[in-house]
């Protein structure tokens, strides 16, 4: 009978989510990883593997680098040690570590958010790089895109590259 078969697939799903959720697998997902080269998952020392679903979750890299393919259309390179979060299919927040972003659809909007430093790009490629004092280094390479310190309590340093027009 379809509707009881309907039943077992919804009932399979939900178990099945509850289980991810219980061991800390996201369910669903606002981007996944695309590519991986030598990336390892902080803590667990278990490989990051491409097609992991990326959700609203931090993910810790211990090492490695992994390309994290966003639904809304942009790309991010993120090199371990790096913690980051994908908040939705236009916002991240990287906490630490280097994430390279590259927006593939024209004209396409992403920011990304660090402790010190809002990135707000409209296409193009950047580079964003926070340190140990969560201080912020913002590398242009193409499209526009602007930055703006956070207005808190630390005292963050934050430079800005701009690509040479010659």
């Amino acid at each position: 009978d379809w509707s009881s078969d309907v039943c077992s697939s919804d009932l399979a799903f939900g178990l099945w989510q509850a289980v991810a959720a219980s061991i800390g697998l996201p369910t669903t997902g606002l981007a996944e990883i695309s590519k991986t080269r030598y990336a390892i998952e902080a803590g667990s020392n278990a490989t990051l593997a491409v097609g992991r679903r990326v959700g609203k979750q931090r993910l810790a890299i211990g090492s490695g680098v992994v390309e994290i393919a966003v639904h809304g259309g942009a790309t991010m390179i993120v090199e371990g040690p790096a913690e980051i979060e994908v908040d939705s299919d236009s916002h991240a927040f990287l906490m630490r570590g280097t994430a390279v972003v590259r927006l593939l659809r024209s004209p396409g909007s992403f920011v990304l958010d660090t402790p010190s430093v809002k990135i707000d790009a409209r296409g193009g490629e950047f580079a964003a790089r926070v340190d140990a004092d969560l201080a912020t280094d913002v590398q242009v390479y193409g499209g526009s895109v602007r930055s703006e310190e956070h207005t808190s309590e630390l005292q963050s340093r934050v430079d800005i590259r701009m690509p040479s027009s010659a």
